[in-house]
């Protein structure tokens, strides 16, 4: 069996040498990304999202045949996790009465989506042609036939009043970081709990698949 041995603290900054690994004060091997976070996986051609813009809510609580603003479906032969990235909303159009608009994420097992449908957009070539992703999404569409889904978290509201006169100034972006896994026969949708009079929003959900 080998072992992972180095010396601990930084040995060196020169490049193209063979150098020995260098441990933390725990035996912990030290290590930077050379590339952005997210490079290896969006170069290789794993990365995908999916986006809409000045679009008006249907009220959404991740009933079964429901509407999100965006939804991504995972069908049960593909192979492959979907792991989400992050999820994003933004204001496009101010409400024109007062209320509140939560935005929140849903998911779990689901019947196949027969609604429209529409195939995800490569985060390399910025195209949804070659059949690239193995998912499906929907965009501000009812999913037909979807089963109910799970709560999982609220990302940011949206409140305007006249008298206060206050707006979402900045996207509301959920950096999930891959802690949400979207299995073969499962679904992720992002919604708003009510639809306010008069407003739009835009909404992006961002995410890498991988073999299982």
């Amino acid at each position: 069996m080998a072992l992972n041995q180095g010396n601990q603290g930084q040995t060196g900054k020169q490049v193209g040498q063979n150098l020995t690994a260098s441990f933390g004060e725990y035996a912990d091997t030290l290590v930077t990304e050379l590339m952005p976070r997210y490079y290896e996986q969006a170069y290789r051609g794993q990365t995908y999202f999916n986006s809409i813009t000045n679009a008006a809510v249907t009220a959404y609580s991740g009933a079964s045949g429901g509407t999100p603003l965006l939804g991504v479906w995972n069908p049960a032969n593909s192979g492959k996790n979907l792991i989400i990235i992050h999820a994003m909303v933004s204001v496009y159009t101010a409400a024109s009465a007062a209320g509140t608009c939560a935005f929140r994420l849903y998911a779990g097992v689901t019947a196949a989506i027969t609604g429209t449908l529409v195939s995800p957009v490569s985060s390399l070539t910025f195209t949804s042609t070659g059949g690239g992703s193995v998912a499906r999404a929907s965009q501000n569409a009812a999913n037909s036939s979807s089963t109910a889904l799970t709560y999982i978290n609220t990302i940011g509201s949206y409140y305007w009043a006249t008298a206060a006169g206050a707006v979402m100034t900045n996207p509301l972006l959920y950096d999930c970081a891959g802690s949400l896994i979207i299995p073969p026969g499962s679904m992720i949708g992002l919604g708003g709990s009510v639809a306010l009079t008069s407003a739009t929003y835009d909404a992006f959900i961002l995410w890498s698949e991988a073999f299982i």
